[in-house]
């Protein structure tokens, strides 16, 4: 190891480094003077997990790794870093040790700053302390990704964050339209394949033929082996481009019951996703699921579905699947199971032609269900010429306790505070929700703001879905108009704060533990819906809401991306230690004990209830600039 001090080539090679490219041309050169080269040959390791940083490092020529903790981890590496990249910048800024492994994989030079001079530089040059709390705000984000890796040790795990056009194994069987039956059958046979892609002279999919098709359209239907393929291919068709996340893929499969999605780029067939393709691991199937609701008559088989549901949610998170989507995954199979259900009740109750839609509200309003949720739902109807509106609401009732009844027997539990469609309460025409809409918003009490946090998520699940639209309108626009109702929403938001401590990383309650869910998640969801209120944003999830904030109010990208990353992080911690109590047969909560948790994990908890603090920030400092308006 050599190391002198700095000349003029390399000063220019800090100045031009892209991470530092916003920084005043004198603030780079005053800082570029304070470095020091530092020569190392392959194989040397500047830090190891648990190591408290003495140097800021840049790359000026070779190449270093960042690796993985855990020596089961088949493959370690998270980043690469080459010229012009900078770290550990989160660890020195926030004063706490190196979660990863650094080593260098060729001779290289670097340059480094000394922790003090470090420091110095953060008072000397604020330009510079931004760019270094910007870097650290990633943190969450890398989290994510090292946290990911860690739980896809197994060879075949696939990621659901991984684009579609990597997923897909090779081209699929093709044919055009016109091609006899009989010739198609061979080309798949010769593969072999259980699935060809009829398409176009451009490659543009029109169809797929399968060997369910083979069964029951060709040997059943007895079609003619010589007639051209179109005649029996089937026609919907759900193409998904090949730069879309697995995800995508996963939910089509859910929504549709199918098996397999065509992948194209710009429209041209690329190769065909399969459910194995996705999850190797799984024993039971999101097709078999989805399509074993929508051919379920009996309530026995939809309790047996729904208990399908939760041992595939366990599955896919034992496999490593990101919160984000295996919520959206549960949300979509809890939603088809509840269509199913409201359409077998609707059959076997005597419901005079009623115009009405089931709304969903509460996490499963904000496709946000994890693997314990309680119902919360409600009803709007518009009654029918000749009925009056008690009239309506009594015959919606008795078919709404039904619904809640199986529901419950599904494994949703009723909600002990009667937030349910079979409560009267909660089963109103328009205008009566409207009316209760406005009293909320235009006469707030500590009811009101309770009752936003539930109400204020709806959204419509079965039946005239055009009324919960109206409403949906309507209330935004009430809601933007009346600032006092928003600052008191926000005052509320503001009473809880993250469970961060002066002395001591966490304060627990007396039993030693977090409730994730109201102490961490709870501040992201009450902030995002404050925000999509004042903005009339109308995405149902907090992700999405957030996402759209920086489009109203002058906030980072970067800043908001670190609160999703650290939202991700909360609800699949919470998601992680309901699966660990589900299969220890202890009953499934939101309460850990950070105690609990390993170094790593208790770091990623921390920055990210840090990160709920710094939103609460923003969100107080918006009331404060609202109120000024």
């Amino acid at each position: 190891m050599e190391t002198h001090s700095i000349n003029e080539p390399s000063l220019f090679r800090i100045e031009e480094s892209v991470l530092l490219k916003e920084l005043e041309p004198t603030v780079r050169q005053q800082l570029a003077q304070r470095f020091t080269i530092l020569n190392l040959e392959a194989g040397a390791v500047l830090f190891v997990p648990g190591q408290m940083p003495d140097h800021l490092y840049l790359m000026g020529s070779g190449k270093a790794v960042v690796e993985a903790m855990g020596s089961e981890i088949e493959n370690p590496v998270l980043a690469e870093l080459t010229a012009g990249n900078f770290f550990p910048v989160e660890a020195l800024f926030q004063n706490r040790p190196v979660f990863s492994t650094f080593r260098v994989v060729e001779d290289s030079t670097l340059y480094r700053l000394s922790e003090s001079q470090f420091k110095q530089s953060l008072a000397d040059f604020p330009t510079f302390r931004r760019f270094c709390e910007l870097r650290a705000n990633t943190l969450v984000d890398q989290t994510r990704k090292l946290y990911t890796t860690q739980l896809s040790i197994r060879p075949d795990y696939q990621s659901l964050d991984t684009p579609l056009a990597t997923i897909v194994q090779s081209k699929p069987v093709t044919s055009d339209p016109s091609t006899p039956l009989k010739v198609v059958l061979a080309k798949m046979n010769d593969h072999p394949a259980e699935v060809a892609v009829i398409v176009d002279n451009d490659d543009h999919p029109l169809g797929i033929f399968t060997l369910r098709d083979l069964l029951q359209r060709v040997a059943l239907g007895e079609y003619p082996l010589e007639s051209p393929v179109e005649g029996v291919m089937t026609r919907e068709l759900h193409p998904l481009e090949g730069k879309l996340p697995g995800s995508h893929a996963a939910l089509e499969m859910a929504r549709h019951g199918v098996k397999q999605v065509v992948v194209v780029d710009q429209g041209k067939v690329i190769g065909l996703v399969s459910e194995r393709d996705l999850f190797g691991l799984q024993k039971v199937g999101l097709a078999q699921i989805a399509a074993g609701i929508q051919q379920a008559r009996t309530e026995d088989s939809l309790i047996r579905l729904s208990d399908d549901i939760r041992k595939l949610s366990h599955n896919l998170l034992d496999q490593g699947v990101g919160s984000e989507q295996l919520t959206q995954i549960i949300s979509t199979l809890n939603d088809q199971l509840t269509e199913q259900i409201l359409r077998l009740t609707a059959r076997s109750s005597s419901l005079t032609p009623i115009d009405f839609c089931w709304l969903a509200l509460g996490s499963e309003g904000r496709h946000e269900q994890t693997l314990s949720s309680d119902q919360d739902n409600a009803i709007i109807f518009r009654p029918s010429e000749g009925i009056s509106h008690e009239e309506a609401r009594q015959q919606l009732l008795g078919f709404a306790q039904k619904v809640n009844s199986l529901l419950d027997q599904c494994g949703f539990p009723l909600c002990k505070g009667g937030i349910m469609a079979g409560n009267s309460k909660w089963c109103l025409s328009l205008e009566e929700w409207e009316k209760q809409f406005n009293g909320w918003i235009n006469t707030p009490e500590p009811e009101a703001i309770l009752n936003a946090t539930i109400f204020f998520d709806f959204r419509p699940l079965h039946g005239h879905k055009h009324l919960a639209t109206q409403l949906r309108n309507r209330v935004a626009r009430i809601a933007k108009q009346n600032r006092r109702f928003l600052h008191l929403m926000v005052e509320s938001a503001l009473d809880r704060s993250p469970p961060l401590g002066l002395l001591r990383d966490f304060v627990t309650a007396n039993d030693g533990t977090i409730d994730l869910k109201l102490s961490g998640i709870a501040l992201f969801v009450d902030a995002a819906r404050i925000f999509s209120l004042a903005h009339e944003i109308v995405a149902p999830g907090t992700r999405p809401r957030l996402r759209q904030i920086s489009r109203f109010v002058k906030i980072p990208g970067k800043e908001v991306e670190a609160w999703n990353n650290a939202f991700d992080f909360l609800q699949h911690l919470r998601m992680r230690i309901q699966h660990e109590q589900h299969m220890a047969g202890r009953p499934v909560s939101n309460k850990i004990d950070p105690a609990s948790l390993n170094d790593l994990d208790r770091r990623f908890l921390l920055e990210s209830l840090r990160q709920a603090g710094r939103l609460q920030k923003r969100l107080h400092v918006y009331k404060i600039s609202e109120r000024n308006m």
